[in-house]
């Protein structure tokens, strides 16, 4: 999200937006939201570096404030900075502090690069042309008729999985999966979503319980993705995925 102010005149700020003497409040307008990074244009460049981030999540009776874990604060000119957090942990509120907010022209708000897009994907069976790498085209339509989704053969396959093979191995953050739409979206649930390192070693291995976001706490750099559907999931198993991000 790229929100434009008219520097240092807190009082336009979107609603989106609570303003106190050099402290802003952004709501992320959903009950949970992953967070990569955030970036920062101010008018002044003495004021460049004079922030403080950090989180809360508003979900629960008791606010809880969520530290910027492992933070990285990059300038990249003189009046542009990135600050940038390993978020394992949805958040729906963003605080920054400090004098910077009197000159603060930008914010722009991402869950982080997808780094899966366009990357290796092969699966067990293919069913007509809905092919593995559907699933990392950087298309979320969530309709099959729309060409966007892998599907298995659910005739030959009674074990389908969908590989993704990154080309180097990468911190990830957090892993979101699109399913497609009902009836097929039934399939995805109980799959098991693991992953591995350049040694082929496991890191992650989860059972996807009617969710789609999957936070990574393990830092080990991953090499592979492996979502594998289960007998559980129905008597004859199929996998259709229509996107997976990889954020880091």
């Amino acid at each position: 999200m790229l929100i434009t102010l008219i520097c240092g005149k807190m009082e336009t700020t979107p609603p989106v937006f609570t303003i106190t003497p050099f402290s802003l409040f952004y709501s992320t307008g959903v009950l949970n939201s992953y967070f990569g990074w955030i970036r920062l244009v101010v008018s002044d460049a003495a004021l460049v570096d004079r922030f403080m981030l950090y989180f809360e999540d508003t979900s629960d009776t008791f606010t809880k404030r969520l530290e910027c874990w492992r933070q990285q604060f990059t300038i990249v000119n003189n009046r542009t900075v990135y600050i940038r957090c390993d978020m394992n942990y949805p958040v729906n509120r963003i605080v920054l502090k400090g004098e910077g907010l009197t000159s603060l022209c930008t914010i722009q708000v991402s869950k982080g690069r997808n780094l899966a897009l366009k990357q290796k994907a092969d699966q067990s069976s293919t069913n007509g042309t809905n092919f593995a790498s559907h699933a990392v085209d950087g298309n979320t339509d969530s309709y099959l008729d729309g060409g966007s989704c892998t599907l298995t053969n659910n005739v030959t396959d009674q074990l389908p999985t969908w590989t993704l093979t990154l080309e180097d191995p990468v911190v990830v953050n957090f892993f979101e999966i699109y399913p497609a739409n009902y009836p097929l979206r039934n399939y995805i649930y109980y799959s098991i979503l693991q992953t591995f390192d350049k040694s082929d070693a496991p890191l992650l291995n989860v059972t996807n319980r009617y969710d789609t976001v999957f936070p990574n706490i393990n830092k080990t750099p991953v090499k592979k993705v492996l979502i594998r559907a289960t007998n559980t999931t129905s008597t004859t198993p199929l996998l259709s995925i229509c996107e997976l991000m990889v954020f880091g």
